[in-house]
């Protein structure tokens, strides 16, 4: 099976806008009380944020790093961030084959932050290496003129104290369509804690239809993931409703302003939901019919 992941973009404040996608539960919890599985939904949906803020904050982190290194045609970042506050080493050896129907780009990238003094924000600290294996295909005679293959790993790499391992292989093309196929990805947080997750999920970047402002545009995430929490408990996760984030919420871009997620674990449901594409920083996540208002901690957005 073909698998490909990723990309970054510009402010390295945040580790994760997206909480989500998550139920605690394990086989021995079928009479949680109402409280009680309120309660692991919500320590859940934190732990999701983690999964879903490092897959989009790499993902733009190669996608700036490529530009850098000359590989046109790359995919696009999210918004008009820049690498802030760190500023890593970045390498890539490619080479560049053309014919008179195409360019393809096939190489290595390698973003390296080392032992993190390349960062200028304490409370935003990189460490370690990503690497991104990436073949980009540009075709002058092709209904889809542009497609990518990337798969990313990393070598001792943290964001802040949290570790990231694993294999993250992404797929796209000129078409807007970009699929993230995750197998068994890892973090590992400073009390030795883990989340893990596989799962397939689904970008598209929608233009908003002024030219070269992308202030109106959006980004919609589609898919499924499947795991377990740092209190080792088993999840599955499904996007019902494209959950949408929205550059026109200025520096809340990076939280979702809509969408709907189900969630399942040991017989127990839940549903969060990311409002009506108002620029807040509010969900909800309801259990047994009961419905809780959380919000985005401020330190992340």
């Amino acid at each position: 099976m073909q698998r490909s992941f990723l990309g970054f973009g510009r402010q390295w404040h945040w580790f994760a806008l997206m909480p989500a996608l998550l139920l605690a539960c394990d086989d021995n919890d079928d009479d949680l009380s109402p409280d009680q599985a309120q309660a692991r939904a919500a320590v859940a949906a934190k732990d999701n944020s983690g999964i879903l803020g490092v897959t989009q904050e790499v993902l733009d982190l190669t996608s700036m790093a490529l530009l850098e290194k000359g590989v046109s045609g790359g995919r696009e970042t999210t918004g008009s961030r820049i690498m802030a506050p760190c500023f890593p080493t970045i390498s890539a050896s490619y080479e560049v084959k053309k014919s008179a129907d195409s360019v393809v780009y096939s190489g290595t990238l390698t973003v390296d932050f080392g032992d993190g003094s390349s960062c200028e924000d304490s409370t935003a600290m990189r460490r370690g290496k990503i690497t991104d294996e990436f073949r980009y295909v540009i075709a002058y005679q092709d209904t889809v003129p542009f497609s990518a293959m990337e798969t990313i790993t990393f070598d001792g790499f943290q964001r802040d104290s949290v570790k990231v391992d694993g294999a993250f292989v992404s797929t796209y093309t000129s078409d807007g369509s970009h699929s993230i196929d995750v197998d068994d990805a890892m973090l590992t947080y400073p009390d030795e804690t883990t989340v893990r997750w596989s799962g397939l999920l689904a970008y598209r970047y929608h233009d908003g239809g002024t030219n070269f402002n992308p202030v109106d545009d959006t980004k919609s995430l589609s898919g499924s993931i499947s795991g377990t929490t740092r209190e080792n408990v088993n999840f599955t996760a499904s996007i019902t409703e494209d959950v949408l984030f929205a550059n026109q919420c200025g520096g809340k871009h990076e939280v979702p302003v809509s969408g709907i997620v189900e969630i399942a674990a040991s017989g127990t449901n839940a549903e969060v939901d990311y409002g009506d594409g108002t620029c807040d920083t509010s969900y909800t996540i309801t259990v047994n019919g009961e419905t809780t208002a959380y919000d985005f901690e401020p330190k992340n957005i």
